[in-house]
């Protein structure tokens, strides 16, 4: 039984059975539960002022369940690296070697990691602090994609790393090659609803973070990779990468400009539907090509960026028709019920913008579209 809890404020512990520590414990609970009031939030808002990032780190560590910890000396990583394939901030990505004496006297292969799943895989070297990088495996494993076969520390390397399903690109590299080639995806009926149907897998992935009160804050093109066919450019899987954004609780800004909830300056936090937002422009994006007037140039300072965007987001007052004369040329207005959803995607206030679910169960995403 523990009789201390820490003060997030000042960093002490507090005897639990004193009314100070009981006070904190309730407002731990009930932030933890999803629950909130104005009290509650306020003592959160409180606590931000004091601590400013260091909140995002106490937060986000009750994210955490009881996954493995990393292991000092789990596999030898560099004889088992490939080609290099990717290089990000934290991240280089590796195609996994899987010629079996590499791995088969150290026993990895398992029930759990195949020699089959080796030659679809892909070795993720990372930098990352231990907490950090156990986080967003925890946060991937609870989305349930992709799928990790493997996680630990490098025998031979300073790093941790993860051994996770490859993918033949992401979104954004998919639709840069269909620009270069001049394929439109909103005019092609058989590409248009391959997208519609495969995206949903995207959609479900995030529906499995919503219910756990996660949410995602970074989705955009360049944070979905896919699986196609090469000759037909088709898509066969889609999955949300990239979990270092994720809150459990409301954040504070974070994110990619121009896919970040522009309502955060009227509510000063992100929240679950702040991922509905930058999903409705990520489909902007995709299907139209551009940014249009929801994209602002980076030279804008980045608070004066989101006071022009959100200019452009529907409000419940404004009709639907009005929006899109509005805002979308005439050959971009083409698709009705797509421009429909996005409507309801990008709606601020963000309280009346549509949940997860809504999207999900919206007719763009449930019915054959004809080009026609």
């Amino acid at each position: 039984m523990y009789s201390k809890i820490s003060n997030p404020i000042t960093n002490r512990n507090v005897n639990i059975y004193s009314k100070k520590g009981n006070l904190i414990l309730k407002k731990y609970l009930t932030k933890l539960s999803g629950g909130s009031s104005k009290s509650n939030d306020n003592f959160f808002d409180m606590l931000e002022k004091f601590q400013g990032e260091r909140m995002d780190d106490q937060r986000s560590s009750h994210i955490v369940s009881k996954i493995e910890p990393i292991k000092a000396s789990t596999i030898k990583c560099g004889n088992k690296l490939g080609k290099k394939i990717g290089e990000g901030t934290y991240k280089t990505a590796y195609v996994t070697k899987c010629v079996k004496k590499i791995w088969g006297y150290e026993g990895e292969f398992s029930k759990s990691f195949k020699e089959t799943d080796c030659k679809d895989s892909t070795i993720l070297l990372t930098n990352e602090k231990n907490e950090n990088f156990l986080r967003e495996v925890d946060l991937q494993q609870k989305s349930k994609s992709p799928v990790i076969f493997k996680y630990g520390k490098c025998k031979d390397k300073k790093y941790n790393y993860k051994i996770e399903e490859r993918f033949d690109e992401d979104l954004f590299d998919w639709l840069d090659f269909n620009i270069d080639k001049k394929i439109s995806i909103m005019d092609n009926e058989e590409l248009l609803n391959n997208f519609k149907h495969v995206f949903k897998q995207v959609l479900y992935q995030l529906r499995n973070l919503h219910e756990k009160n996660i949410s995602h804050l970074d989705i955009k093109p360049e944070n979905i990779m896919v699986k196609y066919y090469k000759d037909s450019r088709k898509i066969k899987k889609m999955v949300l990468t990239d979990y270092g954004f994720a809150s459990e609780f409301p954040s504070k800004i974070k994110g990619t400009p121009n896919y970040i909830d522009p309502d955060i300056i009227h509510k000063s936090i992100l929240t679950l539907k702040s991922d509905i937002y930058s999903l409705g422009i990520t489909l902007l994006v995709s299907l139209l090509n551009s940014l249009g007037s929801f994209g602002v140039s980076d030279k804008v300072p980045f608070n004066e960026g989101l006071y022009e965007i959100i200019k452009y987001c529907p409000e419940p007052s404004e009709s639907i028709e009005n929006w899109i004369s509005e805002l979308f040329y005439p050959n971009n207005r083409k698709d009705p019920i797509f421009l429909d959803l996005l409507y309801h995607m990008l709606m601020c206030p963000r309280k009346h913008r549509y949940d997860i679910n809504q999207v999900i169960s919206h007719e763009w995403f449930n019915t054959d579209s004809s080009t026609v």
